[in-house]
């Protein structure tokens, strides 16, 4: 059981198929077939079957994407022990050595490792292997493994606790030694026995067919050698298939963890949002007030730098100094800081002059003034003096003149 145990840790999948294809002459002369499946811990036999002749009417329980692994063997396979004398032996050199003069074209050649300088190699004629490969993928067959003859039981002996013995398999008797095979014989006239592996018994004409769904299971090493195209091409559309499940699996995973996290803000962001809408409903009087205070404060504030009133400290200071500057011969009458502008008709909004200044009074000389109007144009303060008016009294009964200064300061 232990054994099952460190076996099964290494599996890839839950559920594969073996089929064994007994080959004669002239094609198919029989088959056997096995699904197993494996929760981890132990493996058990789903369904099996066989007959003669090509596997037709049992593909339909092969299919639903299950990883087929093909076995074949029967007389049209030739099974032998040879002698390799290079440690990376070659399709050729294996081929030459089984069946001299056979051409690498017409043959498939697999073999396995049988002690020191020892391979156990199979050869069978690629034409009817061809033919049933393609057969059963037109029955919607996914073969993703191939082994010629029956070294492939070799992945039973750990399972079955055979260190040392013999297991017979597919009309060949395979010699154990510390749980590898280092000889294959055909014995036609050997009974098989079955092998009690875990909780389940294995018929003895299944063998072959459950080791090769085994050793898909447990991820375990290929026979060195050949193998048809359609092989090569069941393998990569498992292997995709594989990828496209685990990446659906991924997106869904990744999918779902966003949502959750969307939820999860959603509701925080939702309870804080409620909670803000509360306390602005509690306080929309305070708001409203304080919305209403600003307006006020802003109408005033705008109030009081259209008038100039924010500038008053300045003003207060040009002011003086201009009338510190009137000369004696002129008569300072009035003084208008910011005056009123002149409102058109119909107009009830009344504005002011900002940084305005309007001087107005009496001279007796027209020399005087005009020197004391270049002295205020020269003030560094002063912006200009857009505009003056000096008339003399029309009556004549009076001497002196009234003027109009209007002064402009600078901001």
């Amino acid at each position: 059981m232990m054994a099952m145990e460190r076996i099964l840790k290494r599996k890839k999948t839950s559920r594969a198929a073996g089929l064994e294809v007994s080959m004669g002459q002239d094609g198919p002369f029989s088959f056997e077939w096995m699904v197993i499946e494996s929760d981890g811990n132990d493996v058990s036999i789903k369904n099996s079957g066989g007959g003669p002749g090509a596997p037709d009417k049992d593909a339909v329980n092969l299919r639903q994407g299950l990883p087929v692994q093909l076995v074949i063997t029967g007389k049209g396979v030739i099974v032998k022990r040879i002698e390799v004398g290079q440690e990376n032996p070659t399709v050729e050199t294996v081929l030459s050595d089984v069946l001299p003069n056979a051409r690498g074209q017409d043959f498939f050649c697999t073999w396995i490792e049988a002690g020191q300088g020892l391979l156990i190699a199979a050869i069978c004629r690629k034409q009817p292997v061809d033919d049933l490969v393609r057969h059963l993928e037109e029955k919607g067959l996914l073969l993703t493994g191939f082994y010629l003859g029956p070294m492939v039981t070799g992945n039973l002996t750990r399972l079955a606790g055979i260190e040392n013995g013999r297991i017979t398999a597919s009309g060949h008797t395979l010699d154990i030694r510390n749980f590898a095979i280092i000889d294959c014989e055909a014995t036609p006239g050997a009974e098989a026995q079955p092998l009690l592996t875990g909780k389940e018994q294995i018929p003895a004409r299944s063998l072959a067919s459950f080791a090769a769904a085994l050793n898909h299971l447990v991820q375990g090493r290929d026979h060195e050698g050949t193998v048809p195209k359609g092989i090569g091409h069941g393998r990569d559309q498992y292997r995709y298939r594989n990828k496209y499940v685990t990446l659906g699996k991924s997106v869904l995973i990744i999918s779902f963890a966003v949502l959750l996290i969307n939820f999860f803000l959603f509701n925080t962001f939702n309870r804080k949002y409620n909670q803000l809408s509360e306390e602005m409903s509690q306080h929309r009087g305070l708001l409203s007030t304080h919305a209403r205070l600003e307006a006020g404060l802003k109408s005033k504030k705008q109030l009081l730098e259209r008038s100039g009133l924010a500038n008053a400290g300045r003003i207060s200071y040009y002011a003086d100094r201009l009338a510190g500057s009137v000369p004696g011969n002129i008569t300072l009458v009035r003084m208008q800081v910011h005056p009123l502008k002149k409102v058109k008709a119909g107009e009830k909004v009344q504005e002011f002059e900002s940084s305005t200044i309007v001087l107005e009074g009496t001279c007796r000389k027209s020399t005087v003034f005009n020197a004391w109007l270049e002295q205020l144009a020269g003030l560094e303060w002063v912006e200009n003096i857009p505009g003056f008016t000096y008339e003399n009294d029309k009556t004549g009964n009076n001497s002196q003149a009234e003027f109009t200064i209007e002064i402009t300061l600078r901001q």
